[in-house]
Parts: structure tokens; C-alpha cells; sequence
């Protein structure tokens, strides 16, 4: 049996990501949040080893799996299997019918996990290819509810992020991902970003969020809107505020669709708004105002919401702990929200720790862009020695230097930033023959370059 790493559900009610001790720092106090632990139920699934000779797919073997009364969202794990080429494994919630087709290449993908599906049964079938033998399936557990969450699941004792009444409002914005207790999102190098106490990571980034129950009970997203999560994280650090990120990637959806190229993505810059700029912060917090049915979290909670407020200050203390402060509504679970610069779109850093107060005193933070080994981190995602090309200009209109924070705007330019043997790493968009610098003649001599597009479609010269 292969070792588990998974994270893979944001909870019933309350059992989002709750917050944790308070961390001083000064004058004020600023808090994080600490995973929850989830409860797995063993199940018995072994299908035999079966053979198709005739000349379409069979439904070879069919169980229904039951978790139990009341879990409201479960994902099944596989031991063992054989797929052949073209066998493959549907699963479907006997709740909502939506289902989950694996095969060999998809399940590797999925960490031998299924998709996040509603309600507590599922129904498992094998489909096996004409002409393949020797196909089964082996699966081991049900992975269902959060453990953890005792009386903080009523809201007693949480401290509050909100910076005066609530004003955060539905957002739209599927660049922003729900993960399980946190939120994550994606940006212009293929990377996704989220706080550094989210990790270790695992299970899906869920985009097109349902309501939850009017109890607060968090509903799965369409598993074809749903994308597994590449573990182990690529940097994860926690070491308090304004050291606490994390870098990761992800697998295609069901369909074979990457996200960034399906939903877009977050440009980043290092430059520091001015205090009282308008400020954005998008996330999947949990939600209890106004009290949902059961008397805590509502239909709101652990779905897609923003709110804006005025940025602070970034404040300093060495080269990796390095924060930035804002007014704006964040509760537990929005950690890992991107921080939003209102006015251009561009993302200043990651959404990590509330300090905000009831009565408007107080403010969130989040760890900055100009964390040196952040911002290396992003940089060599794609591989070291890679450089960026984009077509936009960036806040303050930053010297070309070619990473990620202050990519060249055209060809020429950044091939000369690029050594032999390095990646360029072109954001999408169309890079005319008209202007300066995309036309020339490149390769000669012994220098070589990749060129990647990884987020969209490039055009370059027409």
C-alpha cells in the first residue's frame, strides 16, 4: 500500500480551518490557523481479476460504498490496481449522480483518490477495455469528516477577523480555489499559492463552489471542477507571520484541462502600495453572520467571498519575514487568499494571519512578495534559469530584469536574459512583429532556449 497524503475536505460545520494560538508581535496580536484531522472509514472493495474479450467496454464488477448516516461529503482511496490502456473506474455519488472516471494515467494523478463527491454513498464500477485481462481494483477507505474541531465548531472562543461589521460579498472570481481549510490561487508562471500553514497539502483546488446547506455544511464542487493537487508541495514554510507560504502545482482536471489555461490567473508584483490604497482579499473563509439554521455558519460558509478596505503597511524584519498590513475582512479559512492591489489587478502577497477586531481597530496580514526566498521560490518554479516575457506593464513600471516580478516585454530582451540551456516562460497573450525587440534572429551561435507557454496561448510576430 502506497503511503497517504491528503487534506481532501474543508468540513461540516466548523470543521474549517480554525484559528489557533495568538502569536505576539509589538503591540498587537496577529493569528494563524492549525489543520484539522480527518476521519477515515475502512471499507472492502477487491473486484477480482477480470477479462473482456469481446469487442466493447463491460461493467465487470459494480459495489456501492457507504459511509456513515449523515457524512456529507466522502472520497474513496485505491490500494491496488490494473487499468490496462483503456479500462477505466467510475464513481458516482448516489446523492447528486454526479460521477468520476479514472483510468490508469488519471488515477496516478488523482494520488489513487477519487474526487471529493456529495453525500455518503457511492457507487464504484469497473469498466474494462475489449481485449484487456488481468484488470481489477482494490479500495481500502472511505476519507470523510473533520476530528478536531470540538467546541470551536460552535464559533465559542473564535477570535474575530473582521475589521467592523461584515462586508465581504459573493465573488465570481475561479482564480481563487477552495482547498481543504484554507483557499488557494493560481498565477502567470503555472504555480498556485497559498499560506505555509495550509501544508502539507493535498486533495483537490475545488473552483465553482455551490452554496453550502443552510447549516453551514460546505457542498463539493462538480468533480469536473475539481483538480487533484501535485504533492508534496514544491516550498512550504510556517514560521509565523510574515514567513508562512507555500508553492504548489496541479494535475488537469478530469477533462485534461489545466486551470490557468480554463480560468486564468494572478499577475505579481513586489511594488508596495501607498497607505489607504485600496485593497482586495477573495477566499473561502467560514461564514456566521448572519447564524445559519443550526445557529452557527450559514449557507455563505466556505464559499467564494471578497471584501476591500485600505492597505497599511509592509513591514520588515529581515530578508524572509517580511509582512504586509490591510483593513480588509478575512475570517479562518481565507488564509491563503491572495492580497489584491483593487485598482490593477495585481497580487502583493499571501492572505495569512488575522488581527483585525470587531470594533474596525486592528488589521490582517499577509507574508510579501519581497520575501527573498518567496519570490525565489516563484521564480524557479518552472526550473532554474528560467526568465519571464510578458506584455503588460507592471505597477511603478519596475527595470526589466526578467524573473517573474519584473519580466522583459519583448523577445529580444529576454533571450539575451536567458543563458544557454535556460526556460523562458511566456505569459499569454500576442507579442507583435510591430513592437521593438520581437523580431531578430535568435539560436545562433551555441545558446539554446526553451520556450514554455504555461498558462494560455502566445502569439508571436503577427
Amino acid at each position: 500500500m502506497k503511503p497517504i497524503s491528503y487534506f481532501p475536505w474543508p468540513g461540516r460545520t466548523g470543521c474549517a480551518l480554525l484559528a489557533g494560538g495568538w502569536l505576539l508581535l509589538g503591540a498587537g496580536s496577529l493569528h494563524a490557523q492549525t489543520q484539522p484531522t480527518y476521519e477515515t472509514e475502512p471499507v472492502t472493495l477487491a473486484s477480482g481479476v477480470q477479462t473482456n474479450l469481446g469487442s466493447t467496454h463491460i461493467i465487470a464488477f459494480t459495489q456501492t460504498l457507504q459511509a456513515a448516516v449523515g457524512t456529507p461529503v466522502v472520497r474513496v482511496h485505491f490500494t491496488n490496481y490494473n487499468l490496462g490502456r483503456r479500462s477505466y473506474v467510475r464513481i458516482t455519488s448516489l446523492k447528486d449522480q454526479r460521477s468520476q472516471q479514472l483510468d490508469a494515467r488519471r488515477m496516478a494523478q488523482w494520488n489513487d483518490t477519487s474526487a471529493l463527491l456529495n453525500g455518503n454513498r457511492v457507487t464504484v464500477e469497473l469498466h474494462v477495455a475489449p481485449g484487456e485481462q488481468g484488470i481489477y481494483i482494490h479500495a481500502d477507505q472511505i476519507i470523510k469528516n473533520c476530528l478536531n474541531c470540538g467546541d470551536l465548531a460552535q464559533g465559542r472562543g473564535l477570535p474575530e477577523t473582521l475589521c467592523g461589521p461584515d462586508t465581504r460579498v459573493a465573488s465570481t472570481d475561479n482564480r481563487v480555489g477552495r482547498i481543504s481549510g484554507c483557499t488557494a490561487w493560481l498565477i502567470s508562471n503555472g504555480g498556485v499559492l497559498t499560506a505555509g500553514h495550509c501544508a502539507p497539502l493535498g486533495g483537490v483546488f475545488e473552483v465553482f463552489v455551490p452554496a453550502s446547506d443552510s447549516d453551514g455544511s460546505p457542498n463539493a464542487s462538480d468533480p469536473d471542477d475539481q483538480f487533484p493537487i501535485v504533492t508534496p508541495a514544491n516550498v512550504a514554510q510556517n514560521n509565523g507571520t510574515g514567513d508562512d507560504y507555500a508553492v504548489f502545482l496541479l494535475n488537469p482536471d478530469n477533462l485534461g484541462r489545466r486551470a490557468h489555461d480554463r480560468l486564468g490567473f494572478f499577475r505579481v508584483t513586489r511594488t508596495v502600495p501607498a497607505n489607504g490604497t485600496t485593497m482586495r482579499v477573495t477566499g473561502f473563509g467560514i461564514d456566521d453572520t448572519p447564524v445559519g439554521t443550526g445557529g452557527g455558519r450559514n449557507a455563505q460558509n466556505r464559499t467564494l467571498q471578497t471584501s476591500t478596505g485600505p492597505y497599511v503597511s509592509e513591514t520588515t524584519s529581515g530578508a524572509n519575514d517580511i509582512f504586509h498590513s490591510y483593513a480588509v475582512d478575512t475570517e479562518p479559512a481565507n488564509s491563503g487568499s491572495p492580497i489584491i492591489w483593487n485598482v490593477n489587478g495585481f497580487a502583493i502577497g499571501i492572505h495569512t494571519h488575522g488581527g483585525c477586531n470587531g470594533d474596525g481597530s486592528g488589521s490582517n496580514a499577509g507574508t510579501s512578495f519581497n520575501h527573498a526566498t518567496l519570490r525565489a521560490a516563484m521564480d524557479d518554479l518552472p526550473g532554474v534559469n528560467t526568465f519571464y516575457l510578458d506584455n503588460v506593464i507592471y505597477p511603478g513600471s519596475p527595470a526589466e530584469t526578467g524573473n517573474l516580478f519584473f519580466p522583459d516585454h519583448n523577445l529580444t530582451a529576454v533571450y539575451n536574459h536567458t543563458p544557454s540551456g535556460g526556460k523562458i516562460s511566456i505569459v499569454e497573450g500576442n507579442y507583435p512583429a510591430a513592437t521593438v525587440g520581437n523580431t531578430g534572429v535568435f539560436g545562433t551561435g551555441n545558446k539554446s532556449v526553451l520556450l514554455v507557454a504555461p498558462v494560455g496561448t502566445v502569439t508571436i510576430g503577427n
